[in-house]
């Protein structure tokens, strides 16, 4: 995470040629493709962005940001409100009520600005001699965003704060936070905010960030936040300069991605990112073993101690992991106890008494899926980790096809040997385990997996399935990670 800046930027044209380390062709590609077709063929946002295009400087692909991350955390049901700081104009704070109002949700909008343009930066800018020509630029007076608003009919959920960040943003009443957006541009205006809101925004939140790759002063903020906070995410690629994440549940959750030029990982493609809540994987499980790699290069942190293996079969996880007390459990195969687990009412052993559990691609096989996962958490003492297919992804084709077999499903002639008994979408595999992290148990860390594909395909399709009808169409299994407290200890509080 960590990353060099020099004060080189001084001039325009050195600060340009810093610009172009930023971008990424294939998905400013996407983008202008993305653009066009809101413009010729407008959907909801289609015609949210004609209104507010020109209240605002932002691109088209950071608007889409917005709108994408509001409607994600609606639906998702993330509580606390909506919060800006730097509007300029108030083009976005206009699209943040209006993707609410089109969606009949009621957030509370807080939108924080100087309303004078931006103020002088600080020698903690990089790009401070060059910085300092833009003093007073990007300027949009209150009473223009007022107006803006009332004639909206947004000006009553939304409240207006003018002053300096340093000043306004930690004496401000904000409560809970869902998306916080960040648009300060200069390294002490995206520090302070940083500070005083990173901490409200509510777990599973959106936080999008506006001048990453425009200004290195608002990037070194949030490296220098992220590496004294000991933070890791996935950052979503908007454009040159846009990115967003999601609050992680836990911030010591670790989110591999391919690197990206500036030293983070990010999806190269999400020109508007489809599915925020859940980082991705892109690995095929062609075989057992290669999955049980996978499990152990992503989660082996978790598999110390003692370690319970249900649906181990061959169990290679047990000449994987050294060190390690493991018990594999499957109803055939070379595991250490022979169970039928949809025969037996609990699991043969005491509470609490493995470091780790660990149940993939074995729950969706069960009637009593439910009373199996209560049990995987009776055994644990700290950590439980479990996945779910999409089978939506696995039958997406033959359905569209009208021809095919859909593996672990169909009826045969014989019983089968192996018969999935629910048919799950990835998100009915994320909201049942969000619903399942209650009481003592936490949910840590959401992971899906999707094929390899080349960049250009998934950008391709990433415009043509927005959301996470994206994920439900090509991503092929859902992980999760719980912790369980310990004994004696309080619950963890839920993400």
């Amino acid at each position: 995470m960590s990353a060099h800046f020099s004060n080189t930027a001084t001039t325009a044209e050195s600060f340009r040629d810093a610009r172009k380390h930023q971008r990424n062709p294939v998905a400013d590609l996407i983008n202008r493709a993305a653009e066009w077709r809101d413009r010729l063929i407008p959907g909801e946002f289609g015609r949210l962005y004609r209104e507010v295009s020109p209240h605002s400087m932002m691109s088209h692909a950071r608007l889409k940001g917005i709108y994408d991350g509001i409607c994600d955390v609606l639906e998702r049901g993330v509580p606390g409100a909506i919060v800006e700081c730097g509007t300029a104009r108030g083009g976005c704070a206009a699209l943040m009520g209006l993707t609410c109002r089109a969606r009949n949700a009621t957030r509370d909008i807080w939108v924080f600005d100087t309303f004078e343009g931006l103020p002088p930066p600080s020698p903690d800018d990089p790009e401070y001699e060059y910085a300092k020509s833009k003093v007073g630029t990007c300027r949009g007076d209150l009473e223009e965003v007022r107006g803006l608003l009332r004639r909206l009919g947004l000006l009553e959920r939304t409240r207006l704060v003018k002053g300096l960040f340093q000043d306004t943003v930690p004496a401000a009443n904000v409560g809970q936070i869902a998306l916080l957006h960040l648009d300060g541009d200069w390294y002490d205006s995206t520090r302070v905010c940083l500070e005083h809101l990173y901490d409200k925004v509510v777990p599973g939140g959106i936080i999008q960030i506006d001048d990453y790759g425009h200004w290195a002063g608002a990037r070194k903020a949030l490296h220098e936040f992220f590496e004294a906070r000991d933070i890791r995410v996935s950052l979503n690629y908007l454009d040159y300069t846009g990115r967003q994440f999601v609050k992680p549940f836990d911030s010591r959750a670790v989110v591999s991605t391919p690197p990206a030029p500036d030293g983070i990982g990010f999806s190269p493609v999400h020109a508007a990112p489809a599915v925020r809540l859940v980082p991705t994987e892109f690995v095929a499980f062609d075989t057992r073993q290669r999955r049980t790699e996978f499990v152990l290069q992503r989660y082996g942190r978790y598999l110390t101690g003692s370690v319970l293996d249900v649906g181990c079969y061959e169990a290679p996880l047990r000449q994987m992991l050294k060190g390690v007390e493991y018990v594999g459990v499957d109803i055939a195969g070379k595991p250490d106890h022979f169970i039928d687990l949809e025969a037996i009412q609990r699991l043969p052993f005491d509470d609490g008494q493995f470091h780790c559990v660990l149940c993939v691609e074995v729950l969706e096989h069960l009637d009593s899926l439910h009373r199996l996962f209560d049990e995987l958490v009776r055994v644990s003492s700290r950590y439980l980790i479990v996945s779910l297919p999409n089978c939506w992804c696995a039958a997406r084709r033959q359905i569209e096809l009208g021809s095919g077999k859909i593996s672990h499903y169909g009826l045969t002639a014989t019983r089968p040997v192996d018969r999935h008994k629910w048919f799950i979408s990835m998100t009915q595999a994320r909201e049942f385990f969000e619903a399942k992290a209650t009481g003592g148990l936490k949910l840590l860390d959401l992971c899906m997996a999707e094929k390899p594909r080349p960049a250009l395909l998934r950008g391709l399709r990433h415009l043509l399935y927005t959301g996470e009808s994206y994920s439900n169409r090509y991503a092929h299994t859902l992980f999760a990670v719980y912790e369980k407290a310990p004994p004696g200890q309080p619950a963890p509080e839920r993400a």
